[in-house]
């Protein structure tokens, strides 16, 4: 009786290989410094759900093809397969995340930042502040550690972590010039309103506590009066009687 020939299971790791090859040269990952076991993983994972849809074997042409017609969504799992070992990750891995998925380097925007620190890459410092400031709402001053828009209610800084002093906090952000040019706007009685209470309600703009102009909104810092911050409103006063 004739042996019954068994057919020999397909292994898809070849045509990844070949698959990943193009990719990284002509998605440019190798100019980023992308390793290539971890582009593999990925391109590996997408051959296998091809095949599963097709009855004959997949062909490398139109598996690459088809990782280039949909290249943005392909980098934003690069970008999130760096961020999985952003403490590994180097200066081009960081690039990469922040030109290909500011979304998510944004959600990430401690953890990036502090791999930005390690590496010294300043420049990339830059780019992950102006993507913060463009991506980043709720929050209106700047910390004095880091420079990041990104100070919270509770003085700490949302970014580089920093527990922050109030008085530091109101240098580094103009507050004594920007509460002279603020007050002059208000009414006899908010300015009357602040002095009595002692402190005044800080954000996109300043405003009296329990004042009608204007909501307080939940990034707002209540910020208490020094002898500086209460001559130059006791000097608005003077003016408005």
């Amino acid at each position: 009786m004739p042996r019954r020939r068994v057919k020999k299971k397909w292994d898809p790791r070849p045509l990844a290989e070949e698959v990943t090859q193009r990719v990284m040269m002509e998605l440019g990952l190798e100019g980023y410094g992308v390793p290539r076991e971890k582009v593999f993983e990925l391109v590996l994972g997408i051959v296998e759900d091809i095949a599963s849809q097709m009855k004959s074997r997949p062909k490398p042409g139109p598996v690459f093809n088809r990782i280039k017609r949909n290249r943005d969504r392909f980098l934003k799992a690069v970008s999130a397969m760096i961020l999985e070992r952003i403490d590994e990750a180097g200066a081009g891995e960081v690039e990469l995340l922040l030109s290909a998925n500011p979304e998510l380097a944004v959600r990430a925007a401690p953890l990036v930042y502090r791999r930005i620190n390690a590496l010294g890459a300043n420049y990339l410092i830059e780019r992950l502040r102006a993507i913060w400031e463009a991506g980043a709402a709720g929050f209106h001053l700047y910390c004095p550690r880091c420079g990041f828009k990104s100070v919270t209610p509770a003085l700490t800084c949302m970014v580089c972590g920093a527990g922050l002093d109030e008085e530091e906090v109101k240098q580094y952000n103009g507050f004594a010039e920007k509460l002279a040019a603020t007050a002059m706007r208000w009414s006899k009685e908010e300015v009357e309103r602040a002095l009595r209470t002692g402190y005044v309600l800080w954000g996109y703009e300043i405003i009296p506590p329990s004042s009608s102009a204007g909501g307080r909104s939940p990034g707002m810092l209540e910020v208490y009066l020094s002898k500086k911050d209460r001559a130059i409103l006791e000097e608005i006063l003077a003016d408005k009687s």
